[in-house]
């Protein structure tokens, strides 16, 4: 019989990719919690970008396999429209579990999509177009099933939520707020393409892996 007391759970954080992760000897399940890359924002009106998608579970090892390659997306960078964020995996050679990447962020357009689904969890905020909205006015556009905020003079839309925050959209005049680093939230949108004034990137993914000795 085992002691309750014998029994530790243990836990890696990765926030970058490590292409050959020791497994621990004996152990043959984890669970895990995967987190994608964050789609970059737009400028000019534009749209936040999609936050990653984020997916928990159990991965069962296969039999022989003594290593993990852990892949962590790169956020996605402003642009038009911005890049779309990195998929995040963990493979073990036979099986593997992948998580998309969130979409970038439009012009003078939508928000990009969240990696799940589309206009679901992680979607961008959607920006509106200066003849519609103008100079200085709010902007009602944030992160759909995110903490995303905007202020009272955001025409910008902010980036999606993912497993953090997306960055918010701009003011007028400003750039958009990139996402944390491993958040897999979406970037915001900036004001304009200028130096200084461009949309944020997509925060970076992230992955935790637990099991019990």
């Amino acid at each position: 019989m085992i002691s309750a007391s014998t029994i530790k759970s243990k836990a890696a954080a990765f926030t970058a990719t490590d292409a050959a992760w020791s497994i621990p000897t004996g152990i043959t399940i984890f669970k895990y919690l995967l987190v994608a890359g964050g789609g970059g924002g737009s400028f000019n009106s534009g749209g936040g970008g999609g936050g990653g998608q984020v997916k928990s579970g159990v991965f069962q090892v296969a039999t022989g396999a003594t290593t993990l390659v852990i892949t962590i997306g790169a956020g996605g960078v402003s642009g038009t429209p911005g890049t779309t964020g990195g998929n995040s995996s963990i493979s073990d050679g036979t099986s593997t579990i992948t998580v998309l990447g969130g979409a970038g962020g439009v012009s003078g357009g939508a928000g990009g999509a969240g990696g799940f689904k589309a206009k679901g969890d992680g979607a961008g905020g959607d920006g509106l177009a200066w003849s519609t909205i103008g100079s200085g006015l709010p902007c009602p556009g944030y992160g759909i099933g995110g903490s995303s905020k905007f202020g009272t003079t955001h025409r910008n839309g902010g980036g999606g939520g993912s497993y953090g925050d997306g960055g918010d959209g701009a003011t007028a005049g400003n750039p958009g707020s990139s996402a944390a680093a491993n958040s897999g939230g979406g970037g915001g949108s900036g004001d304009s393409a200028g130096a200084g004034t461009a949309g944020g990137a997509g925060g970076s993914g992230y992955c935790i892996l637990m099991w019990v000795e």
